[in-house]
């Protein structure tokens, strides 16, 4: 078990991460006239051809309700379209429109301002990447079984 001083050390090191990574998503965002929000749900899309708006929400870690907001936003923009579930018509699943993975392949374009600061900025080999995401799972799934136990 580590001691409490790395503890907290790692605690706080974890929340630096996530704010300075979600402010980098934000300037990102921007630079496409899009919101956090957006480029959230439009990167979330990319690596799900249909979804559900509860997967979706899970996936990206906000409320259905806030997905929804986000959602019928893009569906405006015409980057994402709700259509019924072949096979179960009552299930609507979301889906990019080629617009919106027009607007996802120049954003995430090899060279593209994104890949050139995220390569820049998640400077690792494909072995501690590969370990780091085992341990972010690791932690998330100790703090989930203990989320269930503590309020």
């Amino acid at each position: 078990m580590l001691d409490r001083e790395l503890r907290i050390q790692l605690m706080m090191s974890y929340r630096k991460l996530h704010f300075a990574f979600k402010n980098k998503v934000r300037l990102f965002a921007e630079a496409f006239g899009l919101n956090e929000g957006h480029f959230l749900v439009l990167s979330a899309l990319a690596h799900h051809e249909e979804i559900s708006l509860r997967q979706l929400a899970e996936l990206i870690v906000t409320s259905e309700s806030q997905a929804s907001i986000t959602v019928d936003e893009l569906v405006v923009r015409g980057c994402i379209d709700r259509v019924r579930k072949p096979g179960d018509r009552r299930r609507l699943v979301l889906r990019l429109t080629d617009d919106g993975r027009a607007l996802l392949c120049q954003a995430f374009a090899e060279n593209s301002p994104i890949d050139q600061e995220m390569s820049r900025v998640v400077d690792l080999s494909q072995e501690e990447a590969e370990l780091l995401i085992h341990l972010n799972h690791r932690i998330l799934a100790n703090l989930q079984r203990e989320g269930a136990s503590h309020p």
